[in-house]
């Protein structure tokens, strides 16, 4: 269940609270409070309304867009897309990121979004273990920014029939 101390912090309700909020996933107090907070919160209301734009967007793309399989298995296809896609590498962790995953000798952080953004592309190539990795480096990662945290949803949500663990958990 959400943090319900959210005004006490900063007085608006963390990026994770509104997107359950907006998914109607809230209930009792919280609930109430989160949406007396959205109607007097232009700012709360703003981020809400961006959300939904990138959701909306996204699942617009999902159900429209028709991405061909790979032309001729697997090696092709990886080495297709090292040599395409050079911008965005996966790291020794499984998370992706924007340019080279090493500098200097030292391995960079991996990104969310970019993360997020590989994992929904390669999505028909689950049986891959570049792309099974990143998938658990996404469902294990945490999120510090409603930008962030609506990537790693939307990537993860197409995922649903591919795999049971990403999607919510019962309630008991």
């Amino acid at each position: 269940m959400a943090d319900e101390s959210w005004e006490v912090k900063n007085g608006h309700p963390p990026a994770g609270v509104l997107l359950l909020y907006l998914e109607a996933e809230l209930e009792g107090r919280l609930a109430a409070a989160v949406e007396r907070h959205t109607r007097a919160c232009w700012t709360c209301r703003a981020q809400c309304e961006r959300m939904e734009r990138g959701i909306r967007s996204f699942v617009d793309f999902h159900e429209t867009a028709e991405i061909p399989p790979p032309p001729a298995g697997r090696r092709t296809f990886l080495s297709r897309l090292r040599e395409q896609a050079p911008v965005a590498t996966s790291g020794a962790g499984g998370g992706w990121n924007a340019g080279n995953s090493v500098v200097y000798g030292v391995p960079l952080t991996p990104h969310l979004d970019t993360t997020s953004l590989a994992v929904a592309a390669l999505r028909f190539h689950y049986h891959l273990p570049e792309v099974r990795q990143s998938l658990s480096w996404l469902l294990a990662a945490k999120c510090s920014s409603a930008y962030s945290l609506t990537w790693k949803i939307l990537a993860l949500r197409s995922y649903l029939d591919v795999r049971s663990d990403v999607g919510p958990r019962p309630v008991s």
